[in-house]
């Protein structure tokens, strides 16, 4: 299982980071947004399960570094 959290900071800078447990993104969510650093304010916000594309159509990813799930998610 993938719970995503999504930081963006600013109108350019981004992050995701995956916890395995619901309660933990939640908490992180909670603990950092809307926060300021460096004079920009941290937004977050709970994300999806992204799926590669070749694995929703059935195929093999050619790539070697795909960042997508290739196996069903909970």
């Amino acid at each position: 299982t993938n719970h995503d959290l999504f930081l963006r900071v600013g109108p350019c800078a981004s992050a995701y980071v995956t916890y395995s447990k619901s309660e933990d993104a939640l908490r992180a969510i909670q603990a950092v947004n809307n926060i300021s650093v460096d004079g920009r304010v941290i937004k977050t916000s709970l994300g999806t399960t992204k799926y590669c594309s070749h694995f929703m159509k059935n195929q093999p990813c050619p790539k070697t570094d795909c960042m997508y799930l290739h196996e069903m998610g909970k």
